[in-house]
């Protein structure tokens, strides 16, 4: 059979994220720059690349058409000055 990961979308992850953060995933996809969407946008961008090795294009697309560059820029900040989320258990 197919392992889990497999299966594994960005959508999936923004929708697991979402809900951990009480956000909806259409918040998250926005280009809106509120602090209470920053964060978990973060963390899916961060999830999205290590979990499934998500090209920054595709991200970068599917989170309101940001450029590659930004995306390069906010996954490592997502891993590294975030504290974690207990909600997400990251």
């Amino acid at each position: 059979g197919r392992s889990s990961e497999a299966r594994l979308t960005i959508g999936e992850i923004t929708k697991v994220v979402a809900r951990a953060f009480d956000a909806k995933v259409t918040e998250l996809r926005s280009s809106a720059r509120t602090q209470s969407l920053v964060v978990p946008r973060q963390v899916a961008m961060f999830l999205s690349r290590e979990l499934m090795k998500a090209e920054y294009q595709a991200m970068g697309d599917y989170f309101g058409g940001r450029h590659h560059p930004t995306v390069i820029f906010i996954c490592p900040q997502a891993s590294g000055t975030q504290r974690p989320h207990p909600a997400v258990g990251i």
